[in-house]
């Protein structure tokens, strides 16, 4: 079976993963906050961002890992080589449309932060999450050292055009030290389990955004061994991926101060993927069209999302209600018209995507001897 159709749940779970994250910057750490007589249990697991961008990371570890596993060809010093390009072009294509809006003074989130502590009769002291980017000042200088350096290398938020970029670290560097494992401990064809687990060991106690990569790792590994080889058909499997969604369902909809516990965070996040490893109907589901579709855009979403929300529905939040529209009505456009333009921009970003993977392999082999 080729790998492709193995790992399509894959994409699929990455890209309602990135729902989650979208749904945690607009409606949980956004709207809620205007309309705080909506938050509840109903919506917790769904804007559960934190445990989403874990299962992100543990996604990354497993993807990176298929080929070195698998044995499926592709070169590993050009995936090497070419990673950070991979991931600094779509940075660096997204940057430049914030810093375009920040020229043209189309971002507003300073000016919803504002409103949103006039309406709700905040001090000084209360947190406003949507006030809380694009601290800098346009500079395209600025901009190209943030897209190729400190995002990647020194991430500031004082000097961040995105965010959500703050992720490309642990991406960049669990990307590497995972191509290096791999290269050291696996050229032999065979799982070092006794190396893996003790770096398991030690990166769950010192970083856990790393220890998710790990367990990406070793849950491609038993994939290879275990999983693809079992009938994994019989009820009890089923039942074994349903127990554990609704633990972690259960934990991050009543219990969601677990963001102060990354520990416990990694487990959950690895235990999501290794149900749906468990799982053919699970499988099935990330497997279909929808699903699919949103894993090819994920990465696009991901990067734009925030740009979205802190220029258009800033400037919803502002100017609707001076038209007389409710707070329910006023939230309600802003979900659907910033939903809609993050998944149009993100599907013509898909052309980035596309060059990226194009242009980091053409650098990469231009750079290796």
């Amino acid at each position: 079976m080729p790998i492709k159709t193995r790992l399509e749940w894959l994409d699929g779970l990455r890209g309602w993963a990135c729902i989650v994250v979208f749904l945690h910057h607009l409606v949980g750490a956004f709207l809620l906050e205007y309309l705080p007589e909506y938050k509840g249990p109903w919506n917790s697991f769904i804007t559960d961002g934190g445990l989403a961008v874990s299962v992100f990371f543990v996604i990354s570890g497993f993807a990176l890992s298929v080929k070195g596993v698998y044995g499926e060809g592709g070169s590993l010093l050009v995936a090497t080589t070419s990673r950070y390009f991979r991931l600094a072009i779509p940075v660096f294509a997204v940057s430049l449309i914030a810093f375009l809006l920040m020229k043209a003074h189309l971002i507003f989130n300073k000016d919803a932060a504002r409103y949103l502590a006039d309406l709700m009769r905040w001090d000084a002291r209360t947190y406003n999450w949507i006030g809380d980017h694009f601290h800098t000042q346009p500079n395209f200088g600025g901009m190209l050292t943030f897209a190729f350096y400190e995002c990647f290398f020194e991430y500031q938020p004082k000097t961040s055009y995105n965010s959500s970029l703050w992720t490309m670290q642990t991406e960049l560097l669990g990307s590497y030290m995972l191509y290096a494992f791999i290269a050291i401990y696996r050229s032999h064809g065979k799982a070092n389990w006794l190396v893996a687990l003790i770096l398991l060991v030690f990166f769950y106690l010192k970083n856990q955004k790393l220890a998710c990569f790990w367990l990406g790792y070793i849950l491609c590994e038993l994939n290879k061994s275990h999983f693809d080889k079992r009938d994994f058909t019989s009820v009890g499997s089923e039942v074994l991926a349903f127990a554990i969604i609704a633990t972690d369902g259960y934990i991050s909809t009543w219990h969601r101060g677990f963001e102060n516990h990354p520990k416990v965070m990694c487990l959950m996040a690895a235990s999501i993927v290794l149900a749906v490893a468990l799982s053919p109907r699970l499988k099935a589901l990330l497997s279909s069209g929808l699903s699919l579709f949103l894993g090819k855009i994920s990465f696009p979403l991901y990067l734009i999302q925030i740009v979205v929300i802190c220029s258009w529905s800033s400037f919803l939040l502002i100017a609707l209600p001076g038209l007389g529209l409710g707070k329910a009505i006023t939230a309600g456009m802003i979900l659907v018209t910033t939903a809609m333009i993050c998944l149009v921009i993100s599907r013509y970003l898909l052309a980035v995507e596309t060059m990226s993977m194009r242009l980091s392999k053409a650098i990469a082999l231009k750079l290796l001897p």
